[in-house]
C-alpha cells in the first residue's frame, strides 16, 4: 500500500516550483477546519474517530512540530494533509459523513471536503497533493521503488522532466545535505537494502529534498538515526526551508529537536488537539506534560520550578537556581554487584560475506542482573553483536558464551531463544501470525512446550 502511495505521488509530479531567490508573501500553507476522520471498518464495528474537530493553520515557511503519545493520530493527520485520507481509503457506505466532515486546504486549494450533490454527500477535493507535498514516513523500506541508491534519488526528478545535468547536481546536493555524499560515486551500484537503517531513512529524505517541494512532512524521520545523524538531517532540512521556500511539518517525540527547530508545535491526544504553542511554553507547562504523557526535555524532568511551570531549558534552569543554594555533601557508597557472569565475550571478530568487518576484537562481560546500554553510530556493529548473542549469527571468531554455553556450538545457538529474547528495531519483522494469542504462543510452540503451559503463559 505504501509502495503505491509513493508511486502515485510521483505520477502527480509537475515541474512548477519557485526559484530560491523569489520574493513571496507569506500565506497559509495548510488550513484545516473542523475536520473529523474515522477509519472504515468492514467488520461491522463502529470505531471511534481517529481525528476529532481538528482546526489548524500552518503558515508558509513555518517549521511546525506535531507530538503526542502513540496512537494519538499524528500519522493520520499527516495523511489527511497530503490527501491520502480520505481519497485513497475505501469507504463502502452511502453516507461518507459517517467517516469524514470538515475540510483540508493546502495553499488555499481544497484537498478534502464533503459536499451535498444531488441530495447525496460526496467527498470532493484534489486528493493527493503532489508535487507540492513530500511525505517521509517512519519506515523507509516501505517507500523504496528501485534497485539502486541513484535510481531512488533520480526517479522523482525524472518525473519532473529535469535535464540529466540538473538531476546529477540535485542528487549530489541532496546526499550532501543528509550526510551521505561519500557514497555518491558508488550510488548506482548500491542497493537500498545494503544500507543501514539510518542510511535508508536519510536516502528517502534526500529523494524528497532533491525535488524541492513546498511542504515536507516528516513522520518521525529520525527514529533510526544516531544522535549525530539526527541533527545532521534536521539541520539540513532547516537550511533548505530557509533558502528554498519550504514549509516543514515534523512529527517527533524528541523535545530537544522541537525546541531547536520548531516555530510552533501542537500536542495531539486521542485524536484531538490539546495545545498549540511555542515548544518552550509547552514543555514548561508541567500539568500539560504530565496529563498528556508528553516527552519533556531532560532539564524539565528535574521538575525545578513551580507546580504549574517548570524550567524547560538549561538557561532558564541555571537562572532559576538560587545563588546561595546549599547542596550539602554527597556521600559515595560502595556497591558490590552480583559476580555471576551471564555473558562472556573475548576477542570477538565478525565479517559479512562481502568482506565488511562488523566486529573487531570485542571483549566484555555482563553479570547477572546488570542493565547494560549498547550505544554507537549506525553501522558500528550493534545489531550484529545482538544477533550473535541471540544465536542468529554463528560464523564468528573468538569466544562467546551465554550462561556458559559456547555459541560456536550450533545446538546451543538453536536453544538461545530459551535464554535470550531479542526484539528487532522494526516489530513488523517479527510478526508471523494473524492473532495476538497465536503470536505470543508462536515461540513457545517452537520450544516444544506443553500446550497447557503455553496457554497459561500466554494468558498471564
Amino acid at each position: 500500500m505504501f509502495f503505491s502511495r509513493r508511486f502515485d505521488h510521483l505520477l502527480h509530479l509537475q515541474s512548477h516550483f519557485c526559484s530560491w531567490d523569489c520574493e513571496v508573501n507569506l500565506i497559509d500553507a495548510v488550513t484545516i477546519k473542523n475536520f473529523y476522520w474515522r477509519y472504515p471498518n468492514f467488520a461491522g464495528i463502529v470505531s471511534d474517530f481517529a481525528l476529532k474537530n481538528i482546526t489548524l493553520t500552518i503558515k508558509e515557511n513555518e517549521f511546525f512540530g506535531i507530538t503526542g503519545p502513540s496512537g494519538a493520530g499524528k500519522t493520520t493527520l499527516c495523511f489527511s494533509i497530503v490527501g491520502l485520507i480520505p481519497h485513497q481509503m475505501q469507504i463502502n457506505d452511502k453516507d461518507p459523513r459517517q467517516y469524514i466532515s470538515g475540510n483540508v486546504k493546502v495553499f488555499d486549494e481544497t484537498v478534502s471536503a464533503i459536499e451535498e450533490k444531488d441530495s447525496k454527500s460526496v467527498i470532493t477535493g484534489r486528493g493527493v497533493m503532489s508535487p507540492e507535498i513530500g511525505l517521509v514516513m517512519q519506515d523507509p523500506e516501505s517507500q523504496f521503488l528501485t534497485m539502486s541508491v541513484k535510481q531512488e534519488l533520480s526517479l522523482g526528478l525524472q518525473f519532473l522532466g529535469l535535464k540529466k545535468e540538473e538531476i546529477e547536481n540535485r542528487i549530489k546536493e541532496a546526499l550532501k545535505r543528509v550526510g551521505m555524499v561519500d557514497i555518491y560515486d558508488m550510488a548506482d551500484k548500491i542497493h537500498p537494502a545494503e544500507l543501514s537503517g539510518g542510511q535508508k531513512q536519510r536516502l528517502i529524505i534526500a529523494s524528497f529534498i532533491a525535488m524541492r517541494p513546498k511542504i515536507l512532512i516528516l513522520d518521525e524521520p529520525t527514529s533510526d538515526l544516531d544522535p549525530a545523524g539526527k541533527i545532521e538531517v534536521i539541520e539540513a532540512i532547516q537550511r533548505l526551508k530557509k533558502d528554498g521556500n519550504l514549509t516543514v511539518i515534523l512529527v517527533e517525540h524528541n523535545p530537544e529537536l522541537m525546541q531547536d527547530f520548531a516555530d510552533r508545535m501542537l500536542v495531539l491526544y486521542e485524536g484531538s488537539i490539546v495545545a498549540i504553542d511555542e515548544p518552550d511554553n509547552i514543555y514548561s507547562n508541567s500539568k500539560l506534560v504530565d496529563k498528556y504523557n508528553i516527552y519533556a526535555p531532560e532539564v524539565a524532568e528535574l521538575k525545578y520550578g513551580t507546580d504549574s511551570k517548570r524550567c524547560a531549558t538549561i538557561e532558564s534552569f541555571i537562572e532559576a537556581i538560587p545563588k546561595n543554594l546549599n547542596l550539602g555533601k554527597v556521600k559515595k557508597e560502595d556497591y558490590v554487584g552480583n559476580t555471576n557472569v551471564m555473558i562472556k565475550v573475548e576477542n570477538l571478530h565478525f565479517a559479512y560475506e562481502d568482506g565488511t568487518k562488523a566486529l573487531q576484537g570485542l571483549s566484555f562481560e555482563v553479570k547477572q542482573n546488570e542493565l547494560i546500554a549498547l550505544i554507537g553510530q549506525n553501522g558500528s556493529g550493534k545489531s550484529t553483536l545482538s544477533k550473535i548473542l541471540s544465536g542468529i549469527e554463528g560464523n564468528f571468531k573468538g569466544t562467546v558464551k551465554v550462561m556458559d554455553l559456547d555459541l560456536h556450538d550450533s545446538k546451543n545457538r538453536k536453544n538461545m531463544p530459551r535464554h535470550i529474547g531479542y526484539v528487532f528495531q522494526n516489530p513488523d519483522h517479527q510478526i508471523f501470525n494473524r492473532s495476538v494469542y497465536n503470536e505470543v504462543a508462536y515461540g513457545l510452540k517452537n520450544m516444544s512446550i506443553d500446550l497447557p503451559v503455553i496457554d497459561e503463559r500466554v494468558k498471564s
